[in-house]
Parts: C-alpha cells; sequence; structure tokens
C-alpha cells in the first residue's frame, strides 16, 4: 500500500519591532511571526494555522546611538 500526500509549511514575520530607551537601539525583535500548515493526503486536506509573538531576537548590549551627539551631551548635564 502507498499513501502519497502533500505537506505545505508557510512561515510569515510581521514588522519589525525596535527597543529604544534613552535615544539608543537597545533590541531587535519580529512583531509576530504567522504559520500555517496544510496536509492532504487521497483528496483530504487538514489546515491549521496560528499567530506567535516571537521574543526578542537581538539585544545591542551598549546601545546604537539614535541621536545627534550634541543631543546626548545635553542629557548628561
Amino acid at each position: 500500500m502507498t499513501i502519497t500526500f502533500d505537506l505545505n509549511l508557510l512561515f510569515r514575520l510581521e514588522a519589525l519591532l525596535l527597543t529604544v530607551q534613552r535615544g539608543y537601539l537597545i533590541g531587535l525583535s519580529p512583531a509576530g511571526c504567522h504559520a500555517e500548515a496544510t496536509f492532504g493526503a487521497h483528496g483530504m486536506e487538514v489546515s491549521r494555522s496560528e499567530d506567535y509573538r516571537l521574543p526578542k531576537l537581538v539585544e545591542v548590549r551598549n546601545g546604537l546611538p539614535l541621536l545627534p551627539a550634541a543631543a546626548y551631551a545635553i542629557a548628561t548635564q
């Protein structure tokens, strides 16, 4: 007996979220992920989809300055 089946997987990352603190970029993470799986065999098809919120992808240790240097000098005075 032979069973032929199809399996389709779809992953879609949504917008990228930036974490900013005191004018420094300190983290990057995807806003979410949509996953969909479809399984089919012998004319029958089953599909399931789900949305997930993903953890922080990248953490920038010291932060990446997003403002001109003069803006930081004023803030420390």
